[in-house]
């Protein structure tokens, strides 16, 4: 398939089809839950206590938080234009209640192994719609998103990071991936994430707020801009078509993956006490992950005054922090962009690895699934960006539609847990 086809392809499935089954899901959910993402919170937030619930959440917030929350923004931005960052906004808020329906169903249909719970979207589509070979396709579109295409994806994004310091591609690609096998080999993922999260969410939220605070008059105009182009008729109108909602919609699902089904994977191996406690420690990662992450960028990048022209994803971040701040930054953004990327890859194989257990127990296929995702790490960083794109893009897609039919499917078994909780 040419590249012009890959591109046609996705830009139908998200101008349409996707977009229609992801916010009407997420709507349905929010209205039978009596928008349980807002109004679960402070409960939420207490039940983080409970050190699985915790766990689970920053894996799933190590994963989710990646290169998308930089390069992903910054190429909504420039392709779609401020008001891309409210349809980002929208996929987040309304993403939520999907994301706390499937971590909520994670829960109800994990299992018990030698070595403590596990389970995801696969199980419950096998146990719950009765359908193994919808299980089966699911985690293979999972293992070719996760530890192919959205691994690679991360490793090209962390590499083209560090080539203005003249570091070449190939020596970036082979120190990546021998410091990843040695975080999965010695089953590293947790900790690390429990380690790199929070500190990097801070130290760059901490950065941005440091530009919205030199540029603070100009923020009023800003938040007026992004409304503004939100609703503007030729944003609506390419809506369909690969415009401002379509492409704010597409980023906003790869940052925060709310309605794919991969954070179930980390929602099920946490031992909490009831579903809906890890639900909504999944909808406080989908708000860290774009409400606030997402947001920061995006203040960041439309305050800076920087055009996005002539730059890459990344490189239009780094001159906008360096424009505000100076130079000095741009080592501060480059940091935060390696720990993104970094965390992501891992979170990355912990999915594919755990996803491969619906398809057996068997050793030699998690050390297959170690194989698949350093390789993909390593000729990731070496890779063309826009085929690695366009490959995310699509196996996404392939997960929604698969995910989305199981949580409409079982709703009502989210809605009685809800009741319960």
């Amino acid at each position: 398939m040419r590249m012009e086809q890959l591109q046609r392809l996705t830009d139908l499935l998200y101008g349409g089809p996707l977009m229609v089954l992801l916010l009407g899901t997420g709507l349905y959910f929010t209205v039978r839950t009596g928008v349980v993402q807002l109004r679960g919170l402070p409960k939420g937030v207490r039940t983080l206590r409970q050190g699985g619930n915790l766990r689970a959440m920053l894996i799933s917030t190590g994963a989710r938080v990646g290169t998308g929350n930089v390069a992903g923004v910054a190429a909504a931005l420039a392709i779609g234009g401020p008001g891309a960052v409210f349809w980002m906004w929208v996929t987040a808020l309304v993403g939520a209640a999907s994301s706390f329906a499937e971590s909520v169903l994670a829960q109800r249909y994990r299992q018990r192994g030698g070595s403590g719970c596990y389970g995801g979207a696969a199980f419950y589509i096998q146990q719950g719609m009765g359908s193994r070979t919808l299980g089966v396709l699911f985690t293979l579109a999972l293992i070719g998103c996760f530890g192919g295409a959205m691994n690679a994806l991360q490793a090209y994004q962390l590499q083209s990071t560090l080539r203005p310091y003249g570091i070449p591609p190939l020596v970036v690609a082979l120190g990546l991936t021998v410091l990843t096998a040695l975080c999965i080999q010695r089953d590293g993922v947790g900790r690390w994430s429990e380690i790199l999260v929070p500190t990097m969410a801070v130290g760059y939220l901490l950065m941005t707020l440091g530009v919205m605070a030199l540029c603070r008059r100009q923020v009023p105009a800003m938040l007026g801009e992004i409304f503004r182009d939100a609703f503007a008729p030729d944003s609506l109108a390419g809506g369909l078509a690969g415009g401002t909602m379509s492409i704010g919609i597409r980023r906003g699902l790869f940052t925060n993956e709310a309605g794919m089904g991969s954070a179930s994977q980390a929602a099920a191996a946490a031992e909490a006490r009831h579903p809906a406690d890890q639900g909504m420690a999944q909808v406080l990662s989908v708000f860290i992950d774009t409400l606030l992450l997402c947001s920061a960028t995006a203040f960041m990048l439309l305050l800076s005054g920087v055009p996005a022209a002539g730059h890459s994803d990344i490189g239009w971040a780094q001159a906008a922090v360096s424009a505000v701040l100076g130079r000095w930054a741009v080592h501060g953004m480059t940091a935060a962009v390696l720990c993104f990327s970094f965390t992501s890859i891992l979170g990355g194989y912990y999915y594919t690895a755990s996803a491969s257990l619906f398809l057996s127990g068997s050793p030699w296929l998690r050390r297959l699934m170690q194989a698949i995702c350093l390789l993909t790490v390593f000729f990731g960083s070496l890779a063309q960006a826009e085929l690695v794109w366009q490959l995310t893009d699509l196996a996404m897609a392939v997960m929604v539609v698969l995910n989305l039919a199981a949580l409409w499917y079982l709703r009502r078994e989210v809605v009685d847990s809800l009741r319960q909780w």
